[in-house]
């Protein structure tokens, strides 16, 4: 689990594994989906036998999961919380709306998303290489722009426009 301590109130942040593999909203919505298939509660070596995916991608899709309290992973087991059951269950919209929700709390949507609001609802695209470089480093910005996109473009939160990415949504 990748976690990112943001103050000394023990608050912490998960941040979206991007590099150097890229967890999608399709990872964490295919474990969901499996996860509910097979009863809403599984072990998770099991779950990867029936499923054959490989253990990285699994393990952080439970870690995304976890953090949008779509699962609780305990010894091992995968269980399905009532907001995962909710999302297993839910039309395409609904979903969108349910983890968009849940999402913007997860590391650097969170901080493009406040950076963004700070600055009349846009950011230019280097201000946005400059933040995900302090998540994934300077080498890996691409893929995980690349990935990343992937998060914003599913939840509808952000467009390109030219040079800058604006907000399509009003976040909290």
């Amino acid at each position: 689990m990748v976690i990112l301590e943001v103050s000394s109130i023990q608050t912490k942040k998960y941040v979206i594994v991007a590099n150097p593999i890229c967890i999608t909203p399709d990872h964490v919505l295919g474990l969901i989906e499996s996860v509910y298939s097979l009863g809403g509660r599984i072990d998770s070596e099991e779950l990867n036998n029936i499923i054959d995916v490989d253990m990285d991608i699994l393990t952080h899709a439970i870690d995304i999961a976890e953090a949008l309290n779509l699962v609780r992973f305990d010894q091992g087991n995968i269980e399905l919380t009532e907001l995962g059951i909710k999302v297993a269950k839910a039309t395409t919209k609904e979903i969108k709306k349910i983890l968009r929700e849940r999402a913007l709390n997860l590391e650097p949507l969170h901080t493009l998303i406040n950076e963004i609001k700070n600055n009349n609802g846009r950011i230019e695209i280097s201000r946005v290489r400059e933040i995900i470089a302090t998540f994934y480093g300077e080498n890996n910005i691409e893929h995980s722009l690349d990935c990343l996109r992937q998060w914003w473009r599913y939840l509808e939160i952000l467009s390109r426009h030219g040079n800058y990415l604006k907000l399509t949504i009003n976040p909290p």
